[in-house]
Protein backbone atom coordinates (compact mmCIF):
# COMPACT_ATOMS: atom_id res chain seq x y z
CA UNK A 1 0.00 0.00 0.00
CA UNK A 2 1.17 3.62 -0.74
CA UNK A 3 0.51 6.43 0.81
CA UNK A 4 0.13 9.95 -0.18
CA UNK A 5 0.65 13.37 0.99
CA UNK A 6 -0.78 16.47 0.11
CA UNK A 7 1.54 19.75 0.45
CA UNK A 8 0.31 21.87 2.93
CA UNK A 9 -1.27 25.06 2.43
CA UNK A 10 1.02 27.97 2.35
CA UNK A 11 1.33 30.43 5.28
CA UNK A 12 1.32 33.80 5.34
CA UNK A 13 1.51 36.06 8.53
CA UNK A 14 0.42 39.55 8.97
CA UNK A 15 1.96 42.13 11.57
CA UNK A 16 0.57 45.69 11.38
CA UNK A 17 -0.39 48.85 13.13
CA UNK A 18 -3.17 49.16 11.64
CA UNK A 19 -5.46 48.24 15.16
CA UNK A 20 -8.40 46.33 14.92
CA UNK A 21 -11.18 49.11 14.65
CA UNK A 22 -10.91 49.51 10.90
CA UNK A 23 -11.75 47.93 8.07
CA UNK A 24 -7.11 47.78 6.68
CA UNK A 25 -6.82 44.07 7.95
CA UNK A 26 -9.70 42.89 6.70
CA UNK A 27 -8.69 44.43 3.51
CA UNK A 28 -5.35 43.18 3.11
CA UNK A 29 -6.52 39.04 4.02
CA UNK A 30 -9.18 39.62 1.15
CA UNK A 31 -6.17 40.54 -1.42
CA UNK A 32 -4.38 37.45 -0.11
CA UNK A 33 -7.54 35.09 -0.22
CA UNK A 34 -8.69 36.37 -3.69
CA UNK A 35 -4.63 35.99 -5.04
CA UNK A 36 -4.17 32.41 -2.78
CA UNK A 37 -7.31 30.72 -1.57
CA UNK A 38 -5.68 28.00 -0.08
CA UNK A 39 -3.67 30.36 2.33
CA UNK A 40 -3.34 30.31 5.85
CA UNK A 41 -3.42 33.12 7.47
CA UNK A 42 -1.51 33.97 11.09
CA UNK A 43 -2.67 37.79 12.75
CA UNK A 44 1.00 38.09 14.55
CA UNK A 45 -0.51 41.07 15.63
CA UNK A 46 -2.07 44.21 14.17
CA UNK A 47 -1.74 46.33 17.92
CA UNK A 48 2.52 47.73 17.38
CA UNK A 49 2.35 51.35 18.87
CA UNK A 50 1.29 53.39 15.39
CA UNK A 51 4.14 54.44 13.41
CA UNK A 52 6.36 52.38 15.66
CA UNK A 53 9.06 51.02 13.49
CA UNK A 54 11.32 49.43 16.26
CA UNK A 55 8.17 48.46 18.04
CA UNK A 56 7.45 46.21 15.02
CA UNK A 57 11.26 45.38 14.79
CA UNK A 58 10.63 43.54 18.31
CA UNK A 59 7.90 41.51 17.38
CA UNK A 60 9.23 40.07 14.11
CA UNK A 61 12.62 39.55 16.19
CA UNK A 62 10.33 37.44 18.47
CA UNK A 63 8.18 35.48 15.95
CA UNK A 64 9.60 34.53 12.78
CA UNK A 65 11.81 31.71 12.96
CA UNK A 66 8.81 29.89 15.02
CA UNK A 67 7.08 29.72 11.61
CA UNK A 68 7.84 26.86 9.32
CA UNK A 69 10.20 27.23 6.15
CA UNK A 70 8.10 28.95 3.02
CA UNK A 71 6.23 30.80 5.19
CA UNK A 72 5.66 34.65 3.79
CA UNK A 73 6.00 37.44 6.61
CA UNK A 74 4.05 40.56 5.56
CA UNK A 75 5.41 43.45 7.57
CA UNK A 76 3.52 46.60 7.16
CA UNK A 77 4.39 49.46 10.05
CA UNK A 78 5.17 52.43 7.31
CA UNK A 79 5.08 55.80 9.07
CA UNK A 80 7.26 56.80 4.88
CA UNK A 81 4.11 55.42 2.74
CA UNK A 82 4.31 56.81 -0.26
CA UNK A 83 7.46 58.79 0.14
CA UNK A 84 10.85 57.54 -1.56
CA UNK A 85 11.37 54.82 0.77
CA UNK A 86 12.15 51.44 -0.87
CA UNK A 87 9.98 48.13 -0.56
CA UNK A 88 11.83 45.01 0.26
CA UNK A 89 11.28 41.04 -0.32
CA UNK A 90 13.86 39.23 1.94
CA UNK A 91 14.87 35.76 2.02
CA UNK A 92 15.93 33.94 5.22
CA UNK A 93 16.18 30.57 6.14
CA UNK A 94 13.64 29.32 3.61
CA UNK A 95 11.34 32.38 4.95
CA UNK A 96 10.29 35.69 2.97
CA UNK A 97 9.72 38.92 4.85
CA UNK A 98 7.71 41.59 2.46
CA UNK A 99 7.76 44.91 4.16
CA UNK A 100 8.83 48.72 3.50
CA UNK A 101 12.78 49.24 3.89
CA UNK A 102 12.18 51.44 7.33
CA UNK A 103 14.44 48.94 9.91
CA UNK A 104 11.15 46.60 10.39
CA UNK A 105 12.98 43.82 9.36
CA UNK A 106 16.17 44.97 11.18
CA UNK A 107 16.27 41.89 13.49
CA UNK A 108 16.57 39.37 10.39
CA UNK A 109 19.05 41.55 8.52
CA UNK A 110 21.19 42.11 11.27
CA UNK A 111 23.54 39.25 11.19
CA UNK A 112 24.09 39.86 7.70
CA UNK A 113 22.53 36.27 6.10
CA UNK A 114 18.99 37.11 4.78
CA UNK A 115 19.33 38.19 0.97
CA UNK A 116 17.12 41.16 0.05
CA UNK A 117 15.51 42.76 -3.29
CA UNK A 118 13.59 46.11 -3.66
CA UNK A 119 10.84 45.74 -5.20
CA UNK A 120 10.50 46.39 -8.83
CA UNK A 121 6.68 47.60 -9.29
CA UNK A 122 6.88 48.17 -13.06
CA UNK A 123 8.28 44.65 -13.73
CA UNK A 124 5.58 43.09 -11.36
CA UNK A 125 2.94 44.00 -13.22
CA UNK A 126 1.78 46.88 -10.21
CA UNK A 127 1.06 49.84 -11.92
CA UNK A 128 -1.47 52.12 -9.64
CA UNK A 129 -0.73 52.10 -5.84
CA UNK A 130 -2.67 54.45 -3.30
CA UNK A 131 -0.35 56.55 -1.30
CA UNK A 132 -1.95 55.99 1.94
CA UNK A 133 -1.74 52.11 1.52
CA UNK A 134 0.50 50.04 0.67
CA UNK A 135 -0.62 46.87 2.51
CA UNK A 136 -3.59 46.89 0.47
CA UNK A 137 -1.48 47.58 -2.83
CA UNK A 138 1.56 45.97 -2.54
CA UNK A 139 2.81 44.17 0.18
CA UNK A 140 -0.48 41.73 0.63
CA UNK A 141 -0.80 40.45 -2.69
CA UNK A 142 3.34 40.41 -3.63
CA UNK A 143 3.21 38.28 0.20
CA UNK A 144 -0.25 35.85 -2.00
CA UNK A 145 2.25 35.91 -5.23
CA UNK A 146 5.40 34.53 -3.35
CA UNK A 147 3.42 32.19 -1.10
CA UNK A 148 1.44 30.64 -4.06
CA UNK A 149 4.77 30.29 -6.14
CA UNK A 150 3.36 32.37 -8.83
CA UNK A 151 6.17 35.08 -8.12
CA UNK A 152 10.22 34.13 -7.18
CA UNK A 153 12.39 35.56 -4.87
CA UNK A 154 14.66 36.34 -7.71
CA UNK A 155 12.11 37.95 -10.22
CA UNK A 156 11.31 40.24 -7.36
CA UNK A 157 13.52 43.21 -8.37
CA UNK A 158 17.34 44.11 -7.83
CA UNK A 159 19.59 42.92 -4.90
CA UNK A 160 20.00 45.27 -2.05
CA UNK A 161 23.35 45.50 -0.52
CA UNK A 162 22.38 48.45 1.67
CA UNK A 163 18.80 47.95 3.94
CA UNK A 164 17.64 49.91 6.46
CA UNK A 165 18.75 48.57 9.88
CA UNK A 166 17.89 49.69 12.95
CA UNK A 167 21.17 50.12 15.65
CA UNK A 168 21.18 47.26 18.17
CA UNK A 169 22.97 48.15 21.66
CA UNK A 170 24.26 45.05 23.29
CA UNK A 171 25.66 44.77 27.03
CA UNK A 172 28.94 46.61 27.71
CA UNK A 173 29.83 45.40 31.16
CA UNK A 174 32.71 47.57 30.91
CA UNK A 175 30.89 50.05 31.43
CA UNK A 176 28.70 51.35 34.86
CA UNK A 177 25.67 52.18 33.02
CA UNK A 178 23.99 51.93 29.77
CA UNK A 179 20.68 53.26 28.60
CA UNK A 180 18.19 51.72 25.93
CA UNK A 181 14.78 51.97 25.33
CA UNK A 182 11.63 50.62 25.29
CA UNK A 183 10.81 48.29 22.44
CA UNK A 184 7.51 46.74 23.17
CA UNK A 185 4.76 46.20 26.17
CA UNK A 186 2.68 43.36 25.99
CA UNK A 187 -0.86 42.66 27.39
CA UNK A 188 0.33 42.25 30.87
CA UNK A 189 1.86 45.25 30.63
CA UNK A 190 5.74 44.25 31.29
CA UNK A 191 7.77 46.63 29.70
CA UNK A 192 10.08 45.41 27.36
CA UNK A 193 13.62 46.99 26.36
CA UNK A 194 15.88 46.45 23.22
CA UNK A 195 18.89 45.06 25.67
CA UNK A 196 19.49 41.88 25.70
CA UNK A 197 20.59 40.07 28.56
CA UNK A 198 22.54 36.42 29.23
CA UNK A 199 21.67 34.44 31.22
CA UNK A 200 18.80 32.83 33.02
CA UNK A 201 18.32 36.15 35.11
CA UNK A 202 18.46 39.89 35.08
CA UNK A 203 20.95 39.65 38.31
CA UNK A 204 23.98 40.72 36.33
CA UNK A 205 22.29 44.38 36.38
CA UNK A 206 21.92 46.25 39.78
CA UNK A 207 19.27 48.37 38.88
CA UNK A 208 17.23 49.72 36.30
CA UNK A 209 16.08 53.33 36.25
CA UNK A 210 12.68 54.32 33.60
CA UNK A 211 10.13 57.27 34.19
CA UNK A 212 11.87 58.38 37.52
CA UNK A 213 11.66 55.35 39.54
CA UNK A 214 14.55 52.94 40.24
CA UNK A 215 13.97 49.22 40.17
CA UNK A 216 16.51 47.62 42.43
CA UNK A 217 15.42 43.80 42.32
CA UNK A 218 16.36 41.34 39.71
CA UNK A 219 14.41 38.13 39.69
CA UNK A 220 14.39 35.11 37.73
CA UNK A 221 10.75 34.78 37.21
CA UNK A 222 7.46 36.80 37.80
CA UNK A 223 6.33 34.87 41.15
CA UNK A 224 9.88 35.60 42.70
CA UNK A 225 8.21 38.88 43.64
CA UNK A 226 5.80 40.38 45.94
CA UNK A 227 2.72 41.41 44.71
CA UNK A 228 2.93 45.18 43.30
CA UNK A 229 6.67 45.06 43.22
CA UNK A 230 8.26 46.28 40.37
CA UNK A 231 11.12 43.99 39.36
CA UNK A 232 13.22 43.27 36.61
CA UNK A 233 14.33 40.17 34.37
CA UNK A 234 15.06 38.42 31.68
CA UNK A 235 12.10 37.97 29.39
CA UNK A 236 11.13 34.91 27.57
CA UNK A 237 12.69 36.66 24.65
CA UNK A 238 15.99 37.19 26.20
CA UNK A 239 15.39 41.14 26.78
CA UNK A 240 15.85 43.10 30.10
CA UNK A 241 11.69 43.76 30.76
CA UNK A 242 10.81 45.39 33.80
CA UNK A 243 7.23 44.07 35.46
CA UNK A 244 4.91 44.61 38.72
CA UNK A 245 4.01 41.63 39.84
CA UNK A 246 0.09 40.76 39.15
CA UNK A 247 0.19 44.34 38.00
CA UNK A 248 0.66 46.62 34.83
CA UNK A 249 3.99 47.76 35.38
CA UNK A 250 3.56 50.31 32.12
CA UNK A 251 0.46 52.14 33.34
CA UNK A 252 2.02 52.17 37.18
CA UNK A 253 5.05 54.20 35.71
CA UNK A 254 3.66 55.77 32.69
CA UNK A 255 5.94 54.26 30.55
CA UNK A 256 5.21 53.73 26.39
CA UNK A 257 7.35 52.79 23.43
CA UNK A 258 10.05 54.85 22.88
CA UNK A 259 11.03 55.51 26.09
CA UNK A 260 14.51 56.12 27.59
CA UNK A 261 15.65 53.26 30.31
CA UNK A 262 18.57 53.40 32.24
CA UNK A 263 20.65 50.04 33.25
CA UNK A 264 23.24 50.39 36.00
CA UNK A 265 25.53 47.38 36.33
Amino acid sequence: MTSTSETPPPVVTLTTDFGTLDHYVAVMKGQILSICPKATLVDVTHEVPAQSVGGGSFIVEQMWSWFPPGTVHVVVVDPGVGSSRRSLVVQRDDRYFVAPDNGVLSAVLRDGSARCRMIDLSGLGFVELSATFHGRDLFAPLGALIACGKVSFDDVGPVVEDPVVLEFSLPDHSLSSQVTTVVHVDHFGNIITALPLEGSSGHVVSRVELGGVTVERGVSHYAEGEDGELVFLRGSGGCLEVSRVNGDASAFLGISVGERVEVIY
